[in-house]
């Protein structure tokens, strides 16, 4: 038996051509597997490319079902189909990483995970702040209705002039 031991990188290359060759079409399981996700396709090579992740598979069934159901797929997908764009004004991209968002807000950086930014979002300290950033653009549009100049800001010159007099 000494002779029948394959070494496994060659077992994987062995494996993979006898898949490839067996059959120049893929077999139809897998076509209405490919029919049935949107973000499947199948490559000239036979292989299935899952477009969300990038992946390709061999074309065969159980290999195809274990990555559509698996952990890397799911987190992925849910994350391309989250819509930040509904926190724009307040969470904007990240200058430096492209894994984060920016907090306008909280001047926070906040992980690009939809958990993440939820969490965020619904935090006490974000509404919080959120409600007194509101309550000071709402105080300065009222001040500069009635015609004042300046309104809810400090003024440093008038602050520097009322602590002189004190001494």
């Amino acid at each position: 038996r000494a002779g029948s031991h394959v070494p496994p990188a060659d077992l994987r290359l062995h494996l993979r051509c006898t898949a490839m060759s067996s059959s120049s079409a893929p077999p139809k399981a897998v076509v209405d597997f490919v029919a049935a996700h949107s973000d499947a396709e199948v490559l000239d090579s036979g292989k299935v490319r899952c477009s969300t992740t990038g992946h390709e598979c061999l074309p065969q069934l159980d290999v195809l079902r274990a990555h559509w159901e698996g952990k890397t797929y799911r987190k992925k997908a849910a994350l391309v189909a989250y819509d930040f764009e509904q926190h724009a004004p307040h969470l904007v991209p990240h200058k430096q990483s492209k894994h984060l968002l920016y907090c306008t807000v909280t001047r926070q950086p906040v992980s690009r995970q939809p958990s993440a930014v939820e969490g965020h979002v619904n935090g006490k300290r974000f509404k919080r702040m959120l409600a007194e950033r509101e309550a000071a653009q709402a105080k300065r549009s009222r001040a500069g209705a009635g015609g004042e100049e300046g309104g809810d800001e400090w003024d440093w010159e008038e602050g520097e002039e009322e602590g002189e007099e004190e001494e």
